[in-house]
């Protein structure tokens, strides 16, 4: 009976799912943990308030992230 294949079939694929990543959840990332992310903004065309808010934001959420800025130009 291909009824009962079919049947087998998805009740094997619906098993419990094991964890999927090791990543630490948001908050408990470890302060000097080595991230360091660098943006890269063009300061003319007003985009510094713009980084300021996204580095107040990040430092927020991940205190152990290095956030720095740099000029780019177009």
């Amino acid at each position: 009976h291909p009824e009962a294949a079919a049947e087998a079939e998805s009740g094997a694929m619906s098993g419990e799912p094991g964890p999927t990543s090791e990543a630490p959840p948001p908050g408990e990332i470890e302060p000097g943990s080595g991230v360091r992310i660098v943006v890269e903004y063009c300061e003319p065309c007003g985009f510094e308030a713009t980084y300021l808010e996204l580095a107040s934001a990040v430092k927020e959420q991940y205190p152990g992230i290095e956030i720095e800025s740099r000029l780019g130009g177009t």
